[in-house]
């Protein structure tokens, strides 16, 4: 298979979009997310946001 033919339905189910979990907490890109952020996050009832700090979570056990 082409990558060409694979890399638009790879790049739509999963494109990470950076930034959004900044945004939704309303914060600047460059500043840190903290724990509280985060619990912010995993509280809210859109599955979407849940999604996103759950990743955060997982993304500040890497550094």
């Amino acid at each position: 298979m082409a990558t060409g033919q694979r890399n638009s339905t790879y790049r739509a189910a999963f494109h990470i979009r950076k930034g959004t979990f900044h945004k939704w907490l309303g914060k600047k890109p460059d500043s840190p997310i903290t724990a509280a952020d985060i619990a912010k996050g995993k509280a809210s009832g859109d599955p979407h946001v849940v999604k996103m700090a759950t990743f955060a979570a997982n993304a500040k056990k890497w550094h």
